[in-house]
């Protein structure tokens, strides 16, 4: 149990038994609770120093930790990139393909308009030629006409 006493000047204030103990105090203790009182400082000091380092270290750890945040947030916006990009190639890849295709069946649609005016003009050769073999026909059987009237006459004569 500690002891106590009132001081003079307030005597409701107690004084701790440390207090007591200083005022008892021989210099050789004094200088050994100093030498105490140093070690101490000295220890909270180290402790201290500990500690801002241990914090100097936190501190560098989530520096290193949000760098590596801002390259993974570097690296995924150059992946987005790079597929928007691989995106856009593919689109205009697509879209010559669909121009080429475009192109094959104008050409096509050429093609078959060629084949059909070349079919009208063998129509119309085909019927140039039985024109043609009709009027061969005519005058053939025209000229037999001929020949055979002339027969007739030539009998009544």
């Amino acid at each position: 149990m500690p002891v106590t006493t009132r001081s003079r000047d307030a005597p409701n204030v107690m004084e701790s038994e440390v207090d007591i103990q200083l005022q008892e105090d021989t210099p050789k203790r004094t200088k050994k609770r100093v030498g105490d009182l140093i070690e101490v400082e000295e220890k909270k000091a180290r402790l201290e120093e500990r500690l801002l380092v241990a914090k100097d270290k936190q501190l560098e750890m989530a520096v290193k930790g949000a760098i590596l945040e801002e390259k993974r947030s570097a690296i995924e916006e150059v992946r987005l990139a790079l597929e928007e990009k691989r995106d856009a190639i593919e689109e205009r890849m697509i879209a010559q393909e669909e121009r080429m295709i475009a192109q094959e069946e104008r050409m096509i649609a050429q093609e078959e308009r060629m084949i059909a005016q070349e079919e009208r003009m063998i129509a119309r050769e085909e019927r140039m030629i039985a024109l043609e073999e009709r009027k061969d026909a005519w005058q053939m059987a025209l000229a037999q006409r001929w020949i055979l009237l002339q027969e007739r006459i030539a009998n009544k004569r």
